[in-house]
């Protein structure tokens, strides 16, 4: 893998380890302070606090005890995703500068 592939999979590693630990603010902080989060059902929180308490909702509630899935098999069906999205985001670059 590339060094930008191993720090996806670095990040995705850290995250499941927060959702392993139950841990809503360690999870929450992996969002940009006024990022927004869209959940499956389509409920929606903007914002570091209210991502927190919905991933507190969700860690504590319906998911308690759900483990985040790590390894490599997990990660293989984002490589094509990721590689079309990085040549996108490349093109898309150079036709705005």
């Amino acid at each position: 893998m590339t060094a930008e592939e191993d720090a996806i999979v670095a990040e995705i590693e850290a995250f499941s380890t927060a959702w392993n630990k139950a841990d809503a603010k360690l999870a929450a902080s992996f969002f940009a302070e006024e990022g927004v989060r869209v959940g499956a059902m389509g409920d929606r929180q903007q914002g570091r606090a209210e991502i927190e308490a919905a991933f507190d909702q969700l860690l504590h509630g319906p998911f308690a005890g759900a483990p985040s899935v790590r390894g490599m098999e997990a990660y293989g069906c984002w490589r094509p995703i990721w590689r079309y999205g990085r040549a996108a985001w490349k093109s898309a670059r150079k036709t705005t500068r």
